[in-house]
């Protein structure tokens, strides 16, 4: 029980503090130009020398606080002893939203592969020249006395209709309805009412 759960501690410290401080450690190692001195050095106070533009206030540190309980752990199930493992388990129920993990490569690959695109298509819009629009020219050559001409002859006002020419699809349009008709006679039968 106690070599478990020191192995689940191992690797949970691992996964939150471990990999980050092994990363810097390598690119520190990689990189020919560190210079230990810079690194390490504190910047100067900005309480002491409050003129220095590179002069930083003191800060403390927040702790970065580890959580070993067992069930904050990933293989914190894996710690007891003679218990039933759920994970492992067939009808253990299962998230319907699946993880999708991307390492910073794929990621880099992908924008690449969307800029390759944008580019291409870029280019393919550029080869294709604009047509050029058409103007509409029309056979009759109108001048201004034409069309002074034109709008002298046309007249704004209603046309009559004649009995013959009515068409049966058009709507007939009544100015009055039926109803204020029919108010003017009851107005005529109550005023013979109030004078008898």
């Amino acid at each position: 029980m106690k070599k478990r759960l020191r192995s689940a501690r191992g690797q949970h410290f691992y996964e939150i503090k471990g990999k980050q401080q092994l990363e810097v450690l390598s690119q520190k190692l990689h990189d020919p130009m560190y210079c230990m001195k810079a690194d390490k050095a504190l910047p100067p106070n900005a309480y002491l020398e409050p003129n220095n533009p590179l002069a930083v206030f003191p800060q403390t540190p927040k702790p970065q606080i580890l959580d070993f309980r067992t069930h904050k752990m990933q293989y914190g199930g894996r710690t007891a002893v003679n218990t039933f493992r759920k994970i492992n388990s067939k009808n253990a129920k299962v998230s319907k939203y699946t993880a999708i993990v991307k390492t910073t490569a794929m990621a880099e690959a992908e924008e690449k592969a969307k800029r390759d695109a944008e580019e291409n298509v870029m280019e393919e819009d550029n080869q294709h020249k604009e047509e050029e629009p058409v103007v509409a020219t029309s056979s009759k050559v109108t001048t201004v006395d034409d069309l002074t001409a034109m709008t002298e002859a046309m007249t704004i006002g209603k046309k009559k209709a004649k009995k013959g020419d009515a068409d049966s699809s058009m709507p007939k349009i009544n100015v009055k309805s039926k109803g204020i008709k029919n108010r003017k006679k009851a107005c005529a039968r109550s005023q013979k009412q109030v004078r008898f």
